[in-house]
């Protein structure tokens, strides 16, 4: 219903409905629909959602830690190349009220988005770190706030084994 209300409103201001009325404002439009932390949703949410739209044209796109099972393909996405790292970064950075981050000269850039790996989750956690007032250099060195928070939740939701053969490891 979360995800139908956020869907339906972008469509139109004035829905209202759940799932099953989402398919009426959709219609016959060619419609993608991107999830981000797709586990964040509760229960078969997603599911729920994509039977109510099986019979329209809807692609979509989720990211998640972890899978859905045997309804999705699952692409693993690794770095960006250095000219859409590059792109991200100034986007980034202007989007988060940086403009000073975005207007470093291209060699700036370059040298920092090889240091964050291409990673578009590294720039971002870089951007928002240095928006939110920490030095830059400290940002690029220590990285472990970023590893905490992103090991952080697979450790969580690990069970009672896996966590014990974490510990083993």
């Amino acid at each position: 219903a979360g995800v139908a209300a956020v869907v339906g409103t972008k469509l139109d201001p004035t829905f209202q409905g759940g799932i099953e009325e989402l398919g009426d404002v959709i219609g016959d439009m060619t419609t993608l629909i991107v999830i981000d932390n797709l586990e964040t949703l509760h229960g078969d949410e997603f599911f729920a959602l994509d039977d109510a739209l099986r019979d329209r044209d809807v692609t979509y796109l989720l990211t998640s830690r972890k899978g859905t099972g045997d309804r999705t393909d699952t692409l693993h996405v690794g770095p960006l190349d250095e000219e859409s790292a590059t792109r991200l970064f100034r986007t980034f950075a202007r989007i988060s009220g940086s403009p000073d981050l975005a207007e470093w000269t291209a060699e700036k850039i370059s040298g920092t988005v090889r240091r964050l790996h291409y990673s578009p989750l590294q720039i971002r956690y870089f951007i928002l770190s240095v928006a939110a007032g920490k030095p830059v250099s400290d940002t690029i060195r220590n990285q472990d706030e970023l590893l905490r928070f992103c090991l952080g939740n697979v450790v969580e939701d690990l069970g009672e084994d896996e966590t014990l053969l974490l510990q083993v490891l």
